[in-house]
């Protein structure tokens, strides 16, 4: 009977060292795929609301397309919602979104995003991964570039530091492709979380 418990007490000390030095502590695992081989990533779900408050109704407001570079909208500032901009490297920036969002379907611009669960204007942003963005119409970019918002809304650039202006420091990644004027589809690497 002693040698049956000592061998369990062996196995088991055997079995915790080996998950000890293979296991990476404790913590959240973020963005882990399937395989080891898989890409990581990381989702946030976020409410999309127009940039233009003074559009009550959003008519004029269009959805938000898939590989959309967006910003964190600071007149909300709730950490949930999310819009578009045009100004290049803001430093606000938020992710890609990876899927249609529609407009709000509700009708003021000052809706908490408590009182706008369940609303249609609700999807998914991408901090951290692969991704893929749309490029601005105008110019080039290079692998290894750093990735920005751009004068585009919803369109990324490539990232120059400001030296004089903190509020134009968003680098949100780097390019993994080069593109040429208006490229889609664009595989880049977020680096947000």
């Amino acid at each position: 009977m002693k040698k049956i418990i000592a061998l369990i007490v062996v196995a088991l000390f055997l079995g915790s060292t080996a998950f000890a030095l293979t296991g990476p502590g404790i913590g959240d695992i973020m963005g882990q795929g399937k395989l080891p081989s898989d890409a990581h990533k990381v989702f946030r779900l976020v409410r999309y609301c127009p940039p233009d408050t003074t559009d009550a109704l959003f008519s004029t407001a269009s959805s938000l397309t898939a590989d959309s570079i967006v910003i964190w909208d600071c007149n909300s500032d709730d950490g949930v919602t999310v819009t578009t901009t045009t100004t290049s490297y803001d430093s606000a920036v938020a992710g890609v979104i990876v899927g249609t969002i529609l407009t709000p379907d509700y009708g003021t611009q000052g809706i908490s995003a408590v009182d706008a669960i369940g609303k249609r204007n609700w999807g998914w942003l991408q901090t951290y991964g692969l991704s893929e963005v749309s490029g601005m119409t105008l110019g080039t970019v290079a692998v290894k570039s750093s990735l920005a918002t751009s004068s585009q809304c919803g369109r990324a650039g490539s990232f120059v530091a400001s030296t004089t202006n903190p509020v134009l420091q968003g680098n949100a990644g780097f390019y993994l492709d080069a593109y040429t004027a208006a490229g889609t589809d664009v595989q880049v690497f977020l680096t947000l979380d």
